[in-house]
């Protein structure tokens, strides 16, 4: 069944703009408002009415583009790429597995612009104490860590999403085009386009 609606919803857009070519997901978290259930189970009962014509798939995709709506109202709050509870910042007496929980948290909000020293300066550490720190937890350097979290996200947005690969690339903070399919390929053994159409089929 064709989905159309008319939305302003920066969200919705992308989810179903190439929707005849893929499948689409989100990830929502916190749903813990029974609006939420009820429109999905509203959506649902139109699908599964079993009738076929325009005027049916005209309903369905109100229902889907106002459910979708509704959720992203707060969207930063539903839809996240880093969903754990950590604290933010306060890792001095923390034990290692809430440290690293801790650190992902603030790379993966933060990667477009991350530094070593910002990074540091953001928990209260020195950079060169902060440097052996991530090694001690991650057993990688910084500059690893960051390419592996970059590639990382950029696996979730291509399997999830369907930005383009300039638009990832400046979500996940390269410098240029160019430098991100090789960070991407070194990592992956795929170029991101690679990577996206393996998945889909």
């Amino acid at each position: 069944m064709c989905l159309i609606f008319e939305t302003n919803n920066g969200l919705v857009h992308d989810i179903f703009k190439d929707l005849d070519q893929a499948e689409s997901y989100v990830h929502y978290t916190g749903l813990d408002k029974m609006i939420c259930h009820e429109g999905l189970n509203f959506c649902q009962r139109i699908a599964e009415a079993g009738e076929d014509g325009y005027f049916v798939d005209y309903e369905l995709s109100l229902a889907c583009a106002g459910f979708l709506t509704e959720l992203s109202r707060h969207y930063h709050a539903r839809v996240r790429l880093d969903s754990s509870r950590f604290p933010s910042s306060n890792v001095h007496y923390a034990n290692p597995m809430t440290r690293t929980g801790m650190i992902m948290n603030y790379l993966v909000a933060n990667i477009q612009d991350v530094t070593l020293e910002k990074m540091a300066a953001h928990f209260g550490y020195q950079p060169k104490y902060w440097s052996r720190l991530i090694w001690q937890l991650f057993d990688q350097t910084f500059s690893q860590l960051k390419t592996e979290t970059r590639v990382s996200i950029s696996k979730s947005l291509l399997e999830l999403t369907t930005k383009s690969i300039e638009e990832i690339s400046m979500i996940v903070g390269c410098p240029s085009v160019s430098s991100y399919y090789r960070a991407f390929r070194q990592a992956t053994g795929q170029t991101p386009s690679e990577y996206r159409k393996n998945f889909k089929q």
